[in-house]
């Protein structure tokens, strides 16, 4: 019944995905970011230090080696707001378009406001017992979902086009399922929820 309920989360989570998408709006409050050429795009890479505490605390989960990773996390994380800062400056002194400056404040006022909470963000990231290698491994093609009960476990790959074809087929809806099968291997979208029930079952 679970994985049942979880193929039918699955492709309603896809199908509404895939209808959204057509419908999408502009949200003047989102603060993505998403072509700025201001925010850096890619996560700096953990330095020998943090490595080392990682490594120690998962070696030796003790409440000591836990909040010696904190205070370093606390540290690299004061780094970067330092950058931030510092190009925040740069911009207020070189930038020709005030939306620039704006957006930078936004990060800084952001990462200042939440500093603990991504700290701690960050610190479940490497003391979590859930996050070990090996905890979530697939079982018959399931993950178990973080933060969830333990019994709850998703798909590990969505429904593809091939699959639900043969659900098609066997369920005598045969001229439907032909049109998938030119992208059989990518995920269904555009599934009814009475069809995402019937296909589970």
């Amino acid at each position: 019944m679970l994985k049942k309920l979880s193929l039918i989360v699955l492709v309603l989570i896809l199908t509404v995905n895939s209808a959204g998408a057509a419908n999408e709006r502009i949200n003047p409050e989102a603060k993505t970011f998403k072509y700025s050429t201001t925010v850096e795009k890619e996560r700096p890479q953990l330095d020998e230090i943090t490595r080392n505490l990682i490594a120690a605390y998962q070696k030796n989960p003790t409440e000591a080696n836990k909040q010696a990773l904190r205070i370093q996390i606390a540290v690299n994380y004061d780094k970067v707001v330092a950058k931030k800062k510092a190009k925040l400056e740069e911009l207020r002194r070189t930038a020709k378009d005030q939306s620039k400056i704006d957006e930078m404040q936004v990060i800084v006022d952001e990462m200042l406001r939440d500093r603990e909470n991504r700290i701690n963000q960050t610190l479940s990231r490497f003391t979590d017992s859930r996050l070990k290698p090996g905890v979530r491994e697939t079982k018959d093609g399931y993950l178990p979902v973080l933060g969830a009960a333990q019994n709850v476990s998703i798909a590990y790959t969505p429904v593809t086009n091939g699959e639900y074809a043969k659900f098609l087929q066997a369920t005598g809806r045969n001229a439907a399922a032909s049109a998938l099968l030119s992208k059989a291997n990518y995920p269904v979208v555009n599934v009814s929820y009475n069809d995402a029930v019937a296909y589970c079952n």
